[in-house]
């Protein structure tokens, strides 16, 4: 399966003011900065997109989502059954096309999802 993930970077946040003034007090101007910075770096999240054989194909797969910065991720399996129909849900009939949501958990090296609805189904995913 061909994924495509976008690499996370390290962030630094630099604040400054160009007064002392109200330094002294509990919460100033550079604590603002810094909490509004760290904001923005929190709300950005990796997209990510993998899919296996070509769409319109019997068994094509392709899973979407987005990924947080603390590695965990929502996404959607979306695809068509395989040709064998003993293994599909009802034993329906190849190219009949299927969708359900995965929760997945991500480190630096690969993740682990399992589908949310029908038959169990873990996932798993690492880096190439």
């Amino acid at each position: 399966m061909k994924a495509t993930l976008v690499k996370p970077v390290r962030c630094a946040i630099y604040t400054r003011v160009s007064t002392e003034h109200g330094l002294d007090q509990e919460f100033n101007s550079l604590d603002a900065q810094y909490d509004a910075g760290s904001a923005y770096i929190k709300s950005q999240v990796s997209i990510f997109h993998a899919e296996e054989l070509k769409p319109g194909q019997a068994g094509w797969i392709t899973i979407d989502g987005e990924i947080a910065i603390d590695g965990k991720a929502a996404f959607v399996e979306t695809g068509l059954t395989g040709v064998d129909p003993r293994f599909t849900k009802g034993h329906t009939k190849g190219g009949m096309p299927y969708s359900f949501p995965v929760d997945a958990q991500f480190n630096e090296s690969r993740g682990t999802g399992k589908r949310l609805m029908g038959r169990p189904c873990n996932l798993r995913f690492g880096k190439r």
